[in-house]
């Protein structure tokens, strides 16, 4: 590696525990020609959500009763089962190492899928989405989640590869999602906490219409790259940060193909007793935006490093980290299965979207029920006349 280069990930580090466990790394600086590969996905994702088949891109829907944290498939906005961070999000979860199937190559992962070879040109433009998926995962994983890991070893003096020898292979135990959303109501759906973190230089002015509640992700580290064109500097289509020592919302500086957001997942800060900490991060969607961000459908593909299931968690041999202790023999999987209750928990106000679907399906239950209460009520009826009549011969 250029030496160049090494500055830039180790200055993504220095900013990581600078602002409290986010920052944002150009691609062009570290020599990733990423652009082009990450514009494809996106463009085939739009293509593919918008076809409106049942099983979207051969994945199958996510079934209600999934195990969220090792799910691979499609979900609609609000889907059953997804929890209140998908209420206004629709798109692709691939878990441990799994993406999208060819239709005309066989697929030796242990999720079924549904294929649709209706046609050739059908089967073709399902080849390149799966293509564009794992080029998309390579740039995310290989390109840049390990360089980043690499340079928290080299600043935590830990040796080279640490956490993949340790906790690894991260490559078929991480996650992705490839998503995006869809138009908020236009209600408040701050929660109590996000209004208490609100900075009081803000008093007065209008809250915004939170797509995606806050939260800190379950993962090492997460990597998110945004649908826009280049590099755009501002804003990240309504990705805010909370900054810890100020005590405020802020936008992610910039965004686009060309850019990499890094997040630091709360596992990381677990492990190294708080010495990295994770970012507290939200989607806003604001009424008085700008006119391209208007105009654009936001999609983000976020990736989540995480160690494979059996790894033990184990605390980082850095001389740096404080002293602490973390629960003993407690496996990737365990902690996981534990966080996870906390994503896939429901919001007490119902998503429209949902509801509305609730209410059709609600209303053709009451239909037929009418329909068997009419013909009960019918029989009732018979029945009494028949044993008035009985009564009246005895």
């Amino acid at each position: 590696m250029a030496e160049e280069e090494r500055n830039v990930w180790e200055n993504v580090v220095k900013e990581l525990l600078e602002t409290g466990g986010m920052t944002t790394v150009l691609l062009e600086d570290v020599n990733l020609a990423s652009r082009h590969s990450h514009r494809r996905c996106f463009e085939l994702a739009h293509q593919v959500l918008d076809s409106g088949t049942g099983t979207v891109g051969c994945l199958e829907e996510i079934p209600e009763n999934a195990d969220a944290a090792h799910v691979t498939g499609y979900h609609a906005p609000g889907a059953v089962g997804m929890g209140r961070y998908n209420e206004h999000r629709e798109g692709f979860v691939f878990s441990n190492g799994a993406y999208p199937p060819s239709p005309t190559s066989s697929h030796d992962g242990t999720t079924s899928y549904a294929h649709n070879d209706d046609n050739d040109n059908d089967d073709n433009s399902k080849d390149e989405f799966a293509s564009s998926c794992r080029d998309m995962w390579a740039s995310l994983h290989q390109d840049i989640a390990t360089h980043v890991l690499h340079a928290i070893e080299r600043h935590l003096e830990l040796e080279h590869d640490w956490f993949q020898s340790t906790l690894g292979p991260t490559g078929t135990s991480s996650q992705w999602h490839l998503k995006r959303y869809v138009t908020p109501t236009k209600t408040l759906d701050t929660t109590a906490t996000e209004k208490q973190n609100l900075d009081s230089n803000n008093e007065g002015e209008d809250e915004p219409i939170i797509w995606l509640p806050m939260h800190s992700d379950p993962s090492l580290i997460s990597v998110v790259v945004h649908d826009a064109p280049g590099v755009v500097c501002g804003t990240s289509m309504g990705l805010q940060h909370f900054q810890k020592s100020d005590k405020q919302w802020i936008d992610v500086p910039r965004h686009g193909h060309g850019v990499a957001v890094i997040l630091v997942g709360s596992l990381l800060q677990y492990l190294t007793g708080g010495y990295f900490q994770a970012s507290k991060h939200r989607v806003v969607y604001y009424d008085a935006t700008p006119t391209p961000f208007e105009q654009q459908q936001r999609m983000a593909a976020t990736l989540f490093v995480r160690p494979r299931g059996t790894a033990l968690l184990q605390i980082p041999p850095s001389p740096l980290l404080p002293t602490f202790r973390i629960r003993p023999r407690t496996t990737a999987h365990s902690w996981y299965t534990r966080v996870s209750k906390n994503y896939t928990k429901s919001k007490k106000t119902p998503n429209p979207i949902r509801q509305q679907h609730q209410q059709q399906t609600t209303s053709s239950s009451q239909t037929k029920n009418n329909g068997n209460a009419l013909q009960n009520d019918t029989a009732a009826a018979a029945a009494t006349t028949k044993n008035e009549k009985d009564g009246t011969n005895k």
